[in-house]
């Protein structure tokens, strides 16, 4: 997911403590929602990383679809 405006540590901190359903991590393919932030600036190497934004990597697992929604609607909200 990549948002519009490059986002605070505190939006960030806001908006990750505000999940409930995704838990802070990466996935190698497990059941549970995950989110993290993630930059690609420095480790790209076949193109330019050209996102202004903030980019979270989402992971989903297998929570209800509209609580998993829900969940970020309530996050985005907070920033």
């Amino acid at each position: 997911m990549i948002l519009k405006q490059k986002l605070s540590d505190e939006q960030l901190g806001n908006f990750f403590n505000k999940l409930e359903f995704f838990k802070l991590g990466y996935s190698w393919g497990g059941y549970e929602s995950l989110a993290i932030p993630f930059d690609a600036t420095k480790i790209r190497t076949a193109t330019k990383w050209t996102v202004s934004g903030t980019a979270i990597r989402l992971s989903v697992g297998l929570e209800d679809v509209d609580d998993l929604k829900n969940d970020l609607a309530k996050a985005l909200a907070r920033i």
